[in-house]
């Protein structure tokens, strides 16, 4: 049954113009689950650690306030969702032939 869905999608869409919304549709996936990544990871690290002491400790003298590491904190648990999100998507990616193959009928 999901073989013909996709079969009866690529006759109203062309495979041509489906694959950069899906795409684009990927990317905006990735990003809103790893800024969702980054709100839990954040509050729970920052809910153990404080950032000022962070700062006393780094090897380097930081004199950033401690918004600005909150905010580079998020960001970087950002980034590091975002990254581990796309290497799920292209090693989960198959090509259409071969992800026809694969679906239950």
């Amino acid at each position: 049954m999901l073989k013909r869905l996709i079969a009866s999608f690529k006759n109203i869409v062309p495979e041509a113009e489906l694959e950069p919304h899906v795409m684009w549709r990927s990317i905006a996936v990735m990003t809103w689950v790893s800024f969702l990544f980054a709100g839990i990871a954040s509050m729970l690290f920052f809910a153990s650690f404080e950032p000022t002491i962070l700062a006393s400790l780094a090897t380097f003298s930081v004199n950033w306030s401690a918004q600005a590491i909150y905010t580079l904190g998020f960001l970087l648990f950002w980034l590091f969702g975002f990254c581990t999100s796309l290497v799920s998507a292209i090693l989960l990616a198959l090509p259409w032939s071969k992800r026809a193959k694969h679906m239950p009928e």
